[in-house]
């Protein structure tokens, strides 16, 4: 599923490409998403709402190849056909080929975030090459973070990605400017 995370929430909400939809959860998933998402989807979010950023834990993102448009990028991890077939190889360091994030694994984190966000918070998922190190991942998180312009930010890391968030708050200033 080539698909983000917002993109697969607008057509859960849609129901556009149910059957692919369908296809990549289950029916009775799919069911229960769709509802979630329509529900997260109909509750206003305030403009002031503290942002999340979801930090996936070790294989909690998609790793893949992009591809030139129309088509889908290439998703390697997690892709059954491409496991299959012995394509894994190719997540190997040092890459023979240009690797990267293509997004979270979204039967893992999708139900969250659409939790957070009925709760009223406006979650945003941050995807990352898991292969690379603690300190580099932390770093480029912290980055993102200085770089969000909203007052209020807080982490949900997961695994991996706790301490990936934990790496990113040390590298960051004592009192970020908000």
């Amino acid at each position: 599923l080539a698909w983000t995370d917002s993109q697969v929430e607008r057509l859960l909400v849609t129901g556009e490409h149910a059957r692919e939809l369908i296809g990549y959860f289950g029916a009775d998933e799919y069911e229960d998403v769709v509802q979630l998402a329509r529900h997260a989807h109909s509750v206003p979010l305030a403009a002031n709402a503290p942002v999340v950023y979801i930090v996936p834990g070790i294989m909690g993102s998609q790793l893949g190849r992009l591809r030139r448009a129309p088509l889908p990028n290439d998703v390697l991890w997690l892709d059954p056909v491409d496991i299959s077939i012995g394509q894994l190889g190719l997540l190997k360091l040092p890459a023979q080929t240009a690797v990267i994030s293509l997004g979270i694994v979204l039967y893992t984190y999708l139900r969250l975030k659409l939790h957070l966000r009925i709760a009223g918070f406006f979650p945003v998922c941050h995807d990352y090459d898991w292969r690379r190190g603690v300190d580099e991942l932390g770093q480029d998180l912290a980055a993102r973070l200085a770089a969000d312009p909203a007052r209020q930010i807080m982490l949900v890391g997961h695994s991996l990605g706790g301490l990936v968030s934990r790496a990113a708050l040390a590298s960051m200033p004592a009192d970020p400017p908000r």
